[in-house]
């Protein structure tokens, strides 16, 4: 994933990461038709 997210920067694209004391765990599942995003709060 993060190679995708590198590739679509240096493409010219935007990103924004955002940080604090809570950490976001995402994954793809049923063949990567479905995102499945865990929120952790510490």
């Amino acid at each position: 994933m993060r190679d995708a997210v590198d590739g679509f920067v240096e493409n010219g694209g935007k990103m924004a990461r955002f940080a604090g004391n809570f950490m976001w765990q995402t994954w793809l599942e049923d063949q990567g038709r479905v995102q499945v995003c865990y929120k952790f709060i510490a």
